[in-house]
């Protein structure tokens, strides 16, 4: 199953509601959409090479931002 629209709408929301000034971490990713790890990389791979989010180093891992 694809959930690529799945992760795009988390990304989204994440965006939105924090004005762009916050990322998500993988981990709350995988659980505030609910796909594992192991489906949830292949995904941010080919939205990556999108360039749909950029990732930054946070204090707690790696973060998603959202692409402007």
């Amino acid at each position: 199953m694809d959930h690529t629209k799945t992760v795009k709408e988390a990304i989204d929301i994440k965006h939105k509601s924090s004005n762009g000034s916050c990322g998500t971490l993988i981990p709350d990713l995988a659980i505030s959409t609910g796909i594992p790890y192991e489906e949830l990389y292949p995904v941010l791979r080919v939205l990556y090479d999108q360039k749909y989010f950029v990732m930054k180093q946070g204090i707690n891992g790696k973060m998603i931002f959202k692409r402007k």
